[in-house]
C-alpha cells in the first residue's frame, strides 16, 4: 500500500493497480473436502517456508517446546535454508526433537495441509503469504505474527490468530488454544476460506 500511495504522490495512482498473490481454490478443494469429512485425527503443527530465522522458526520450535509441557502433537517443518541445522539444533536443545519432522522441501504442500491442525507462520517480514493463502483454502486454521504482510489476510479472532513478533509465549498459547479449542479452531479455518 506504500508503494501505491507513492505513485499517488506522483500522479500515477490512476494508471496503476495492484493485483495480489491467488491460489487456485480447485486445486484444494480435495484437500478441503477431505478434511470435512475426516478430520485429522493426531494434533498436527505445520511450518512450510524458507528454513530462516526472520521467517520464526526458532521461535516455532521454543514455543512447541512450551507446549509440549502440557499437550501431545506432532510438528512437520517443510521447506530448506540456512538455519536447518540451527533448527535441528535448538529442538535437540529443547527436547522436542522427537516430535518434529524436518520434511526437506515439497513440491506439494496439500498432503501436508490434510493432515495440519494449524499452520504456524511466525515471521518477522513477509509480503502475502501464499501459504497462509493455501492453508486458508484447505480450511486449516492460521496462526501469524502481526505484521503487514499478514494482517492483510489473517483478522485476529475472524481467520485466524495474530501474536507479536518474536513473542514465543504468545506464540505457544496461540498453538496451544487451536490444538485443544476444536470449535475456535473449525470457525476460524472456515471464515478463513471464506474469505
Amino acid at each position: 500500500e506504500h508503494q501505491l500511495e507513492a505513485l499517488k504522490a506522483y500522479r500515477l495512482g490512476t494508471k496503476v493497480r495492484c493485483i495480489k498473490n491467488a491460489v487456485d481454490l480447485g486445486n484444494l478443494e480435495g484437500t478441503w473436502k477431505e478434511r470435512q469429512a475426516s478430520p485429522p485425527r493426531e494434533p498436527m503443527i505445520l511450518f512450510v517456508g524458507r528454513l530462516a530465522r526472520e521467517k520464526g522458526l526458532i521461535d516455532l520450535i521454543e514455543a512447541c517446546a512450551i507446549v509440549a509441557r502440557k499437550r501431545r502433537f506432532q510438528v512437520v517443518i517443510a521447506g530448506e535454508g540456512p538455519a536447518m541445522q540451527e533448527a535441528y539444533a535448538s529442538a535437540t536443545r529443547t527436547g522436542v526433537v522427537d516430535r518434529i519432522t524436518f520434511a526437506g522441501f515439497v513440491e506439494d504442500v496439500r498432503p501436508f495441509l490434510r493432515a495440519a491442525t494449524v499452520l504456524a507462520l511466525p515471521s518477522y517480514s513477509e509480503g502475502l503469504p501464499r501459504v497462509v493463502m493455501e492453508a486458508f483454502g484447505a480450511g486449516v486454521a492460521v496462526v501469524g505474527t502481526d505484521i503487514p504482510g499478514l494482517r492483510e489476510l489473517i483478522v485476529h479472532g475472524r481467520t485466524g490468530l495474530l501474536i507479536p513478533v518474536g513473542d514465543i509465549q504468545a506464540l505457544a498459547s496461540a498453538l496451544e488454544t487451536l490444538l485443544i479449542d476444536t470449535q475456535l479452531n473449525f470457525q476460524l479455518a472456515e471464515e478463513a476460506r471464506d474469505l
